[in-house]
């Protein structure tokens, strides 16, 4: 009867053994778990940070849009001298290097 329910236990051990290898874990309940995840399944933000995701566009891309609009809505024409770079900070609230790369 021992040597029965040793043989029972090897066997289960063995078979779990020769599994696929993919990670598993185990909760407080006893439950298993697959901490593998899909490589083609997006990551969608939730929580109260969800917003806090890197921005589609830089600074610099953003500057550069808003230089873009002051050039249309001032009506500069071609050669006409657009603001110092330090009033463009100034007045886009930005950095200096963000100017710089805009332009």
């Amino acid at each position: 009867m021992i040597d029965r329910a040793r043989t029972v236990a090897d066997t289960k051990k063995s078979s779990t053994m020769n599994r696929a290898s993919t990670p598993q874990a185990t909760t407080t309940t006893g439950k298993e778990m697959n901490l593998t995840s899909a490589v083609d399944e997006p990551i969608i933000p939730h929580g109260p940070y969800s917003t806090l995701m890197a921005s589609p566009t830089t600074q610099a891309e953003a500057t550069m849009a808003e230089i873009k609009n002051y050039i249309l809505r001032s009506g500069l024409q071609m050669g006409d001298a657009l603001p110092t770079e330090s009033q463009l900070c100034t007045d886009l609230g930005v950095s200096r290097s963000s100017v710089r790369e805009a332009v």
